[in-house]
């Protein structure tokens, strides 16, 4: 007897994947255009390297080129850029070990 290999992943997530890929890709276009790079987009404390700072306390460090989901990736939120942010790798782990300040700043919105 045959067997059939197993799909990676199926045939909807797939298409959920290719949807995602062109959402994310004018998304990050937009940020560029924006401020001249992928820029990082957390304000304020904690400073990772003090001059990757501007005067407004802004981190000016590259951003990932995933953005953070602020509410999360579930459903039509994957696509919603409005709940995107560009954060680097430094603080997007501090979003992650710190959820709970994150959300208190506006940067979780989901529970």
């Amino acid at each position: 007897m045959k067997k059939t290999k197993l799909r990676k992943v199926s045939k909807q997530r797939a298409k959920e994947n290719r949807e995602y890929s062109k959402v994310l890709s004018s998304w990050r276009q937009h940020r560029i255009a924006k401020d001249g790079y992928l820029q990082c987009q957390f304000v304020g404390l904690p400073y990772s390297l003090d001059e990757w700072y501007d005067t407004d306390g802004r981190c000016i460090g590259r951003a990932m080129t995933a953005p953070h989901h602020k509410k999360g990736r579930h459903g039509k939120l994957l696509y919603d850029e409005k709940f995107f942010m560009a954060l680097c790798a430094f603080h997007h782990s501090w979003v992650e070990d710190n959820k709970r300040e994150a959300r208190r700043r506006g940067l979780i919105l989901y529970k």
